[in-house]
């Protein structure tokens, strides 16, 4: 399962590493409305690869009446309720996924203001998505030997270290070292944490409770993308960063001592 979830993480980070610098040479090249229309292109062509190349997947269990909508939804959030590791898992990714939102936002205004490029943007995506490419990669080939609290936790812990340094407002090299080192240590953390839900949800129940998961994960997105700019405009792009690097640490640190996580490694 480490193998799977650690691959199909490796494709994610791997359309970033190739997407980013693309994005930001066609920025540069030819403008941000044209590039939006190449952007808008590229998702009919993989409509089109979807309708005409994706094998339906096979049906190995017996399918079961279809029920009522919220009642389905109140079974799924119900059974997360009553596990206790992935209820911490969802208010961890929660207040992460609050932090992490501004992301595209802070990054583009620093790319403006310090460099003036977005051939600059983009290649700041492409070393983050490369590295996290490596890291889900090293979680496929190495992550079924791996002790998992302690995996999820210490690579939790190494991803703020980015938002701290960007607080400097760092040259670009600098800047890239940043971004491989939290690409790096971000790449093992869904794969690690997608293995543990297949081995805790019920076939039955998987859809009601991925979704419910994945809802529930990403609830704060919208209101930290409107942070982030408010943020940004208020008090300016270096305390930011810190800002978002001191809250994120914190939730991280956390893990360590979170009695929960326990149940991630295997009896």
């Amino acid at each position: 399962m480490e193998r799977a979830t650690g691959i199909r993480a490796g494709i994610q980070q791997g359309s970033l590493l190739v997407g980013g610098p693309i994005g930001g040479i066609l920025v540069a090249g030819f403008g941000a409305t044209n590039a939006l229309w190449l952007d808008a292109a590229s998702f009919l062509v993989s409509a089109a690869l979807v309708a005409t190349i994706v094998p339906r997947a096979r049906r190995e269990a017996e399918v079961e009446a279809p029920g009522r909508y919220f009642a389905e939804l109140a079974e799924g959030m119900r059974f997360i309720w009553n596990q206790r590791v992935l209820r911490a898992i969802v208010l961890t990714v929660l207040i992460t996924n609050l932090l992490d939102a501004p992301f595209p936002i802070v990054m583009s205004v620093f790319a403006r203001d310090e460099f003036g490029s977005a051939a600059d943007l983009g290649l700041m995506y492409g070393v983050f998505g490369g590295f996290a490419l490596a890291g889900a990669l090293a979680f496929s080939a190495f992550g079924h030997r791996l002790p998992r609290r302690l995996t999820f936790v210490c690579c939790f812990v190494v991803v703020p270290i980015f938002y701290l340094a960007m607080a400097t407002l760092p040259s670009l090299p600098v800047a890239l070292a940043a971004l491989a080192a939290s690409g790096l240590a971000a790449g093992p953390i869904n794969p690690l944490l997608a293995t543990v839900q297949y081995e805790l949800v019920p076939t039955r129940l998987r859809g009601r409770v991925f979704g419910a998961v994945k809802a529930g994960a990403w609830a704060a997105i919208p209101a930290g993308v409107l942070l982030g700019g408010v943020l940004v405009q208020t008090i300016g792009l270096a305390a930011t960063f810190l800002g978002i690097g001191v809250c994120y640490l914190a939730v991280t640190v956390y893990g360590f001592f979170n009695p929960a996580f326990r149940e991630m490694d295997r009896e």
